[in-house]
């Protein structure tokens, strides 16, 4: 155990020394790592960010119902009877539009824009909930809703989850652009470190030729080339993590501008600690795979 301990040590302090003959190579290389998985790692903290806000999104299936602009009280009672009447209703909200009207003076803080029109300008609108069935809901919401349009004096029907699904199929296409961008990137990595390798390999033929002449095995000849490729693929990943990082601080600072127009709050974070060690985790294990790959397609070139 001590023996295996002491040539990892050596192995170490070798990739430390070839770290110090040529520092700016290697930096370049990490440099071309940390760009490269910066990019899939920024897409990844946005939907970490966003799949939380689609989850908290109300998403039960909803219709609204409005009525048109001069539709009465008696208009409104019909309609409201027709809704009850409509199969699989689980309960009809009426927001009458005087309602609505306070509603919104309340919510969006525009109370003195309002107050200067010289009427108001919301229709009277009823929410339905809708049962759910067996088979396709979104198809028997369509159905439903071209229904609902039929009724007299109704000027507009809209299927409110519509805009929650769209949202949850943009973020599935998302997740699929940042796997598809992640794979290409790691494939360029992992090309990026295996030439490295392969120049290290190159230029120290005869220092590898002289430790063979005195015993040393190809494991303890490999093990040094092994951990610098590791070690690029780590310290890349580490500079991504620290430049998405700095980049949230004037994201956020715009954003929180967006969102106060909104009068809501919302702000990105950085991935948790375990999802960062993954991260890093990851980014090694390309190093290592490219530096065994080309470690051994070389070395045995030189046998």
């Amino acid at each position: 155990m001590k023996a295996w301990l002491i040539q990892h040590q050596y192995a170490c302090s070798d990739m430390l020394r070839r770290f110090r003959r040529q520092p700016m190579s290697y930096v370049l290389n990490i440099l071309v790592v940390a760009v490269a998985l910066t990019l899939p790692l920024t897409g990844y903290t946005l939907l970490y960010n966003l799949q939380p806000l689609a989850r908290s999104l109300a998403a039960d299936p909803e219709i609204s119902v409005f009525m048109q602009v001069d539709a009465n009280a008696d208009d409104a009672a019909a309609t409201a009877k027709a809704l009850h009447a409509q199969p699989g209703v689980a309960g009809v909200q009426y927001i009458p539009r005087n309602e609505a009207l306070a509603r919104m003076q309340q919510q969006t803080g525009l109370a003195e824009v309002l107050a200067a029109l010289p009427g108001n300008p919301l229709p009277d609108a009823f929410v339905l909930r809708i049962k759910a069935a067996e088979g396709d809901l979104n198809a028997q919401m369509e159905r439903m809703a071209e229904q609902l349009r039929q009724l007299p004096k109704v000027a507009h029907v809209q299927i409110d989850s519509d805009w929650v699904k769209r949202l949850d199929a943009l973020l599935r296409f998302l997740r699929l652009a940042v796997v598809v961008l992640a794979v290409t990137l790691g494939a360029a990595i992992m090309a990026v470190v295996f030439n490295t390798i392969r120049l290290q390999v190159l230029t120290q033929r005869d220092e590898i030729e002289v430790s063979r002449l005195f015993g040393a095995t190809g494991h303890f000849i490999r093990r040094p080339f092994i951990y610098m490729g590791a070690a690029q693929g780590v310290l890349g990943a580490l500079l991504a993590l620290i430049l998405v990082g700095f980049a949230l601080g004037p994201l956020n600072q715009s954003l929180g501008e967006f969102t106060r127009l909104y009068l809501a709050s919302f702000q990105f974070r950085a991935i948790p600690w375990a999802q960062m060690l993954a991260w890093l985790g990851g980014a090694a294990l390309l190093g290592w795979l490219a530096s065994i790959l080309s470690v051994n397609r070389h070395l045995a070139k030189l046998d």
